[in-house]
């Protein structure tokens, strides 16, 4: 599958990625790219995926899903201060917040 994402990739030029014509391509493209990178266990180019969606998503919903996968990415990794600091980002950010721990 990742063969096929990353050839689906390189057949945009870099000024069609997330264009309003290819919004939803790019944005399909990418985070399956993510998620299929997250199961490879390519945790780097999770993170490059994700950042290339960061960039070039119109709305933050739309990077919400990527951002699932960088969590666990994080997690799996050990990293859980990342995972976690990123998943309470994300929320505050959708307007969900918690209280500060003690």
């Amino acid at each position: 599958a990742l063969t096929y994402l990353k050839a689906g990739i390189s057949m945009l030029e870099t000024s069609e990625l997330f264009s309003t014509e290819h919004y939803d391509m790019s944005l399909r493209l990418y985070t399956s790219t993510a998620e299929a990178e997250l199961i490879n266990a390519n945790m780097s180019e999770v993170e490059a995926a994700v950042a290339v969606i960061s960039n070039g998503a119109f709305c933050f919903l739309d990077r919400v899903p990527s951002l699932v996968f960088l969590i666990i990415s994080y997690a799996t990794q050990g990293e859980m201060t990342k995972a976690i600091s990123t998943g309470f980002d994300a929320l505050a950010k959708l307007g969900i917040s918690f209280p500060p721990s003690a």
